[in-house]
């Protein structure tokens, strides 16, 4: 696996803390760390790779748009992807 270098402005501080918000947005997501001193734990590293393989979409909703997109899949029922976007929109 390549590496991933991310710029963030600011001191190591900010960076330290958005690699950690990161890494916790993995776990949740099932993306761990297989080696190392932090095996078991988030791994943005993996979820990363899954982005850029498009095996995850990233979809950013802003407040105002919650409710339709609810509506519009809460339409497709039978489709394993609306279920499991209406489960994430409900967990935000």
């Amino acid at each position: 696996m390549g590496n991933i270098v991310m710029y963030v402005q600011g001191d190591n501080t900010d960076a330290n803390f958005l690699l950690a918000e990161l890494n916790r947005i993995a776990e949740r997501h099932g993306y761990l760390a297989t080696r190392g001193p932090t095996t078991g734990e988030g791994a943005f590293s993996r979820l990363a790779v899954a982005i850029a393989d498009h095996r995850v979409i990233v979809v950013k909703v802003v407040p105002g748009m919650a409710a339709g997109l609810r509506a519009f899949l809460t339409e497709y029922p039978d489709q394993e992807w609306a279920r499991e976007l209406l489960d994430q929109l409900a967990k935000s």
